[in-house]
């Protein structure tokens, strides 16, 4: 009997918990195909002074994963447009999806709006500044030596593609870090002792990023002070590390910009 009573409960206080709340001009992603119906005078697109009759390019269903931002909701309906796709390339490609999304209202019954919609997931900018700490470098000339000095680097990204939740960055990066100088690799080093020396790093790499996991290659050089006197065998030359790196902060391409452009 109690046992009961618990199920009761139970079911209970779940009908009681609120449904998934969708709020004008929220930007949400549909989980599967979804019926529409066009709600507005969007019959037509000019596009280079030709006119086409939009009614035969539009798509049965709405497409999952791609944005749309909610215009209105009533009782029955919401109304949705697609964020912009890319600038059309070629007039004559009816398949082009900017040719069946853009400059129009799409209304959904509200019943399956809310059974396959969810809010969308946001993008990092495309464009961020941070640090980075290279754990080892490996030199390919001479010796082929690993170097395991200290070095900090700042490093400016661009993101080049998002797919499955991670993120593939190009890095470009200047830092300084710790080089060691013996017998073996200076000739400004003349008895069994080493010297710590400064060096300036120059660095470009790639990136992956999977949630707060980052993963890099990267090529550089380095550069220190005082060359002509110890004649260090690397100076300039290249070397190959696998890193490790935290965002500090990023570089804001404003939030409009970036929620309401997508690729096709």
């Amino acid at each position: 009997m109690k046992t009961k009573i618990l199920l009761l409960f139970l079911l209970g206080w779940v009908g009681l918990m609120p449904a998934q709340e969708f709020k004008i001009g929220q930007v949400i992603i549909f989980n599967s195909y979804v019926h529409h119906s066009l709600t507005n005078d969007y019959k037509k697109l000019v596009k280079d002074g030709a006119i086409f009759d939009t009614i035969n390019f539009n798509p049965i269903f709405l497409e999952p994963d791609i944005k749309f931002k909610i215009a209105s909701k009533d009782d029955k309906y919401y109304s949705v447009v697609a964020l912009t796709f890319n600038k059309i390339k070629n007039i004559k490609k009816v398949s082009d999806k900017n040719l069946y999304y853009n400059n129009k209202i799409f209304k959904v019954d509200k019943e399956e709006f809310l059974m396959k919609a969810s809010g969308a997931p946001d993008l990092p900018d495309r464009l961020n500044i941070g640090v980075l700490a290279l754990p080892f470098k490996y030199r390919p000339q001479g010796n082929k030596s690993f170097d395991s000095d200290f070095n900090l680097n700042s490093t400016l990204a661009c993101r080049f593609f998002s797919l499955g939740g991670g993120h593939l960055y190009g890095q470009i990066g200047a830092g300084i870090g710790g080089v060691e100088l013996n017998q073996v690799n200076s000739k400004g080093i003349t008895d069994d002792g080493t010297i710590k020396a400064n060096a300036l790093s120059m660095l470009m790499g790639l990136m992956i990023q999977y949630k707060k996991v980052q993963a890099g290659i990267y090529l550089g050089t380095d550069f220190i002070n005082n060359q002509t006197y110890y004649q260090w065998q690397y100076q300039g030359k290249p070397w190959i590390a696998f890193g490790v790196g935290y965002q500090l902060f990023n570089v804001s391409l404003g939030t409009e910009a970036k929620n309401n452009t997508q690729s096709p």
